[in-house]
Protein backbone atom coordinates (compact mmCIF):
# COMPACT_ATOMS: atom_id res chain seq x y z
CA UNK A 1 0.00 0.00 0.00
CA UNK A 2 1.46 3.06 -0.66
CA UNK A 3 -1.27 5.59 -0.53
CA UNK A 4 -0.95 9.36 1.88
CA UNK A 5 -2.07 8.70 5.78
CA UNK A 6 -0.52 8.10 9.17
CA UNK A 7 -0.51 5.69 12.37
CA UNK A 8 0.27 7.20 15.60
CA UNK A 9 2.27 4.74 17.91
CA UNK A 10 2.19 4.96 21.82
CA UNK A 11 5.61 5.68 23.60
CA UNK A 12 6.39 2.31 24.49
CA UNK A 13 9.24 -0.36 23.04
CA UNK A 14 7.44 -1.12 19.48
CA UNK A 15 7.44 -4.86 18.47
CA UNK A 16 9.70 -5.84 15.39
CA UNK A 17 6.18 -7.83 14.33
CA UNK A 18 3.94 -3.86 14.22
CA UNK A 19 6.85 -2.09 12.59
CA UNK A 20 6.97 -4.88 9.92
CA UNK A 21 3.22 -4.25 9.68
CA UNK A 22 3.40 -1.13 8.62
CA UNK A 23 1.70 -0.43 4.91
CA UNK A 24 4.71 1.97 3.53
CA UNK A 25 8.56 0.58 2.57
CA UNK A 26 10.10 3.86 3.80
CA UNK A 27 7.78 6.31 5.75
CA UNK A 28 8.58 9.40 7.26
CA UNK A 29 9.24 9.16 11.19
CA UNK A 30 8.69 11.88 13.64
CA UNK A 31 9.82 10.52 17.24
CA UNK A 32 8.63 11.07 20.72
CA UNK A 33 11.07 12.68 22.97
CA UNK A 34 12.09 9.18 24.16
CA UNK A 35 13.50 8.99 20.28
CA UNK A 36 10.47 6.43 19.93
CA UNK A 37 8.31 6.12 17.28
CA UNK A 38 5.18 8.13 17.39
CA UNK A 39 4.00 9.50 14.08
CA UNK A 40 4.53 7.68 10.49
CA UNK A 41 3.58 7.47 7.77
CA UNK A 42 3.69 9.36 3.86
CA UNK A 43 2.26 12.82 3.89
CA UNK A 44 2.66 16.13 1.08
CA UNK A 45 5.18 18.55 2.35
CA UNK A 46 3.70 21.40 4.46
CA UNK A 47 0.61 19.39 5.43
CA UNK A 48 2.62 18.40 9.03
CA UNK A 49 3.26 21.49 11.18
CA UNK A 50 5.36 19.93 14.28
CA UNK A 51 7.01 22.09 17.43
CA UNK A 52 8.14 20.72 20.67
CA UNK A 53 9.46 22.10 23.75
CA UNK A 54 10.99 20.13 26.56
CA UNK A 55 9.14 17.14 26.72
CA UNK A 56 6.25 17.32 24.70
CA UNK A 57 6.21 17.04 21.47
CA UNK A 58 2.63 18.43 19.13
CA UNK A 59 2.00 17.54 15.68
CA UNK A 60 -0.56 19.35 13.79
CA UNK A 61 -1.61 17.60 10.28
CA UNK A 62 -4.50 19.31 7.76
CA UNK A 63 -4.41 22.52 6.73
CA UNK A 64 -4.21 26.21 8.38
CA UNK A 65 -2.29 29.20 9.00
CA UNK A 66 -0.47 27.85 11.65
CA UNK A 67 3.41 28.03 11.63
CA UNK A 68 6.15 26.00 13.50
CA UNK A 69 6.91 29.29 15.78
CA UNK A 70 3.12 30.07 16.65
CA UNK A 71 2.72 25.75 17.45
CA UNK A 72 5.83 25.96 19.49
CA UNK A 73 4.64 28.63 21.91
CA UNK A 74 0.98 26.61 21.76
CA UNK A 75 3.21 23.50 23.03
CA UNK A 76 5.33 25.41 25.88
CA UNK A 77 1.56 25.84 27.70
CA UNK A 78 1.33 22.22 27.72
CA UNK A 79 2.06 20.16 30.95
CA UNK A 80 -0.61 17.26 30.29
CA UNK A 81 -2.52 15.97 27.83
CA UNK A 82 -5.64 17.99 29.67
CA UNK A 83 -4.19 20.84 28.14
CA UNK A 84 -4.53 19.92 24.62
CA UNK A 85 -8.41 21.35 25.13
CA UNK A 86 -6.62 24.96 25.15
CA UNK A 87 -4.04 24.09 22.43
CA UNK A 88 -7.02 22.83 20.59
CA UNK A 89 -9.05 26.00 20.56
CA UNK A 90 -6.48 28.07 19.77
CA UNK A 91 -5.43 26.46 16.28
CA UNK A 92 -7.62 28.03 13.19
CA UNK A 93 -8.23 25.75 10.52
CA UNK A 94 -8.76 21.75 10.28
CA UNK A 95 -5.95 19.63 11.89
CA UNK A 96 -5.74 16.22 13.31
CA UNK A 97 -4.33 17.03 16.23
CA UNK A 98 -1.96 15.13 18.16
CA UNK A 99 0.14 15.37 21.09
CA UNK A 100 3.26 13.19 23.60
CA UNK A 101 3.98 14.60 26.84
CA UNK A 102 5.51 12.04 29.73
CA UNK A 103 4.67 8.85 28.08
CA UNK A 104 1.17 9.65 27.38
CA UNK A 105 -0.01 10.40 23.86
CA UNK A 106 -3.29 12.08 22.67
CA UNK A 107 -4.94 11.74 19.59
CA UNK A 108 -7.79 13.73 18.18
CA UNK A 109 -9.76 14.94 14.89
CA UNK A 110 -12.22 17.77 14.41
CA UNK A 111 -15.28 18.16 15.90
CA UNK A 112 -16.79 18.70 12.25
CA UNK A 113 -16.03 14.75 11.68
CA UNK A 114 -13.83 15.65 8.16
CA UNK A 115 -10.94 14.83 10.66
CA UNK A 116 -12.10 10.80 11.36
CA UNK A 117 -9.79 8.89 14.02
CA UNK A 118 -9.48 5.22 13.65
CA UNK A 119 -8.21 2.55 16.01
CA UNK A 120 -7.23 -1.09 16.72
CA UNK A 121 -4.77 -3.18 18.44
CA UNK A 122 -2.05 -4.86 16.33
CA UNK A 123 0.78 -7.03 17.72
CA UNK A 124 -0.57 -6.39 21.61
CA UNK A 125 -0.22 -2.20 21.07
CA UNK A 126 -2.84 0.10 20.59
CA UNK A 127 -2.59 2.20 17.46
CA UNK A 128 -4.85 4.68 15.45
CA UNK A 129 -4.70 6.50 12.29
CA UNK A 130 -6.68 8.67 9.81
CA UNK A 131 -7.94 5.68 7.95
CA UNK A 132 -9.64 2.61 8.46
CA UNK A 133 -8.17 0.71 5.44
CA UNK A 134 -4.24 1.38 6.79
CA UNK A 135 -5.28 -0.05 10.15
CA UNK A 136 -6.89 -3.19 8.34
CA UNK A 137 -4.24 -3.93 6.66
CA UNK A 138 -1.85 -4.07 9.49
CA UNK A 139 -4.36 -5.83 11.53
CA UNK A 140 -4.69 -8.24 8.51
CA UNK A 141 -8.61 -7.84 9.09
CA UNK A 142 -11.43 -9.09 7.24
CA UNK A 143 -14.49 -7.08 5.81
CA UNK A 144 -17.49 -6.60 8.64
CA UNK A 145 -20.23 -8.29 6.22
CA UNK A 146 -22.60 -6.89 8.29
CA UNK A 147 -21.50 -3.13 8.22
CA UNK A 148 -21.05 -4.13 4.39
CA UNK A 149 -24.14 -5.34 4.06
CA UNK A 150 -25.85 -2.01 5.57
CA UNK A 151 -24.15 0.53 3.44
CA UNK A 152 -24.79 -1.47 0.75
CA UNK A 153 -29.07 -1.39 1.48
CA UNK A 154 -28.84 1.97 2.11
CA UNK A 155 -26.41 4.07 -0.07
CA UNK A 156 -25.64 7.31 0.93
CA UNK A 157 -28.44 7.93 3.29
CA UNK A 158 -27.06 5.79 5.97
CA UNK A 159 -28.07 8.02 8.99
CA UNK A 160 -25.62 8.53 11.84
CA UNK A 161 -23.91 6.37 14.22
CA UNK A 162 -24.23 3.51 11.60
CA UNK A 163 -22.31 6.19 8.30
CA UNK A 164 -19.42 5.93 10.94
CA UNK A 165 -18.87 2.83 11.53
CA UNK A 166 -15.60 1.14 9.58
CA UNK A 167 -16.51 -1.97 7.09
CA UNK A 168 -13.60 -3.68 8.39
CA UNK A 169 -13.71 -6.29 11.44
CA UNK A 170 -11.85 -5.33 14.66
CA UNK A 171 -11.41 -1.63 13.68
CA UNK A 172 -13.25 1.08 15.77
CA UNK A 173 -14.01 4.75 14.84
CA UNK A 174 -13.58 7.42 17.28
CA UNK A 175 -16.51 10.21 17.91
CA UNK A 176 -15.51 13.71 16.81
CA UNK A 177 -16.51 14.71 20.03
CA UNK A 178 -13.49 12.35 22.04
CA UNK A 179 -10.21 11.89 21.47
CA UNK A 180 -7.81 8.89 22.16
CA UNK A 181 -5.50 9.15 25.02
CA UNK A 182 -2.86 6.05 25.73
CA UNK A 183 -1.28 5.12 29.05
CA UNK A 184 2.08 2.99 27.54
CA UNK A 185 0.31 0.34 25.08
CA UNK A 186 -3.32 0.85 25.36
CA UNK A 187 -5.66 3.50 24.70
CA UNK A 188 -8.66 4.75 26.35
CA UNK A 189 -11.65 7.22 24.17
CA UNK A 190 -12.10 10.51 26.57
CA UNK A 191 -14.56 12.92 25.58
CA UNK A 192 -13.04 16.73 24.73
CA UNK A 193 -16.04 18.43 23.59
CA UNK A 194 -19.83 19.28 24.01
CA UNK A 195 -22.04 22.35 23.29
CA UNK A 196 -21.34 25.33 24.46
CA UNK A 197 -24.37 27.47 26.48
CA UNK A 198 -25.51 30.39 24.37
CA UNK A 199 -23.65 33.22 25.45
CA UNK A 200 -24.35 36.18 22.94
CA UNK A 201 -27.05 37.18 20.37
CA UNK A 202 -27.21 35.22 16.62
CA UNK A 203 -25.80 38.13 14.70
CA UNK A 204 -23.03 37.81 17.18
CA UNK A 205 -22.24 34.42 16.58
CA UNK A 206 -22.59 34.89 12.85
CA UNK A 207 -19.99 37.65 13.08
CA UNK A 208 -17.70 35.53 15.29
CA UNK A 209 -18.05 32.45 12.98
CA UNK A 210 -17.67 34.60 9.46
CA UNK A 211 -13.99 35.50 11.62
CA UNK A 212 -12.87 31.90 12.21
CA UNK A 213 -13.53 30.75 9.11
CA UNK A 214 -11.76 33.99 7.20
CA UNK A 215 -8.73 32.97 9.54
CA UNK A 216 -9.25 29.29 8.64
CA UNK A 217 -8.74 30.15 5.39
CA UNK A 218 -6.09 32.66 5.33
CA UNK A 219 -3.44 32.38 2.58
CA UNK A 220 -4.89 28.99 0.70
CA UNK A 221 -4.45 29.14 -2.13
CA UNK A 222 -7.85 29.66 -4.85
CA UNK A 223 -7.84 25.96 -6.08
Amino acid sequence: MSCDGFVVLPDVATPAALWDALPWASPRVVPHASGRPWLVGRWPAGQVVLAGAGPVRVGVIGVGPVTPTRLSELAARVRSVSDVDSLVAALPGSWHVVVSIHGQVRLQGGMTGLRRVFCTRVHGVDVASDRADLLAAMARSGVDEEALAVRLVCGRQLPPPLNERPVWSGISAVPADHCLVWERDRARQLRWWSPPAARQPFEQGVVAVREVLTTAMDKRVPA
